[in-house]
């Protein structure tokens, strides 16, 4: 789906360096994921999972560390 290709996307991004994954944060994307963690489509909570963790918000959104499989 798109929406699983954009949350990898945007890990993948924000994986390389703090400062990308900033420039993830800056970009206003936390409010638009955030609530596809409770999306029924099991891959895309999964990469949503990943986002979180990479931009260190995982917590902020409701997410617990077993949860995260990176």
């Amino acid at each position: 789906s798109l929406r699983r290709a954009a949350a990898l996307t945007l890990a993948e991004i924000a994986k390389h360096a703090p400062e990308l994954a900033q420039i993830v944060v800056d970009a206003k994307t936390v409010p638009l994921i955030a609530p596809l963690v409770t999306h029924s489509d099991a891959k895309l909570k999964r990469q949503v999972s990943k986002l979180a963790y990479r931009l260190d918000i995982s917590s902020s959104i409701g997410l617990n560390d077993e949860y995260i499989a990176i």
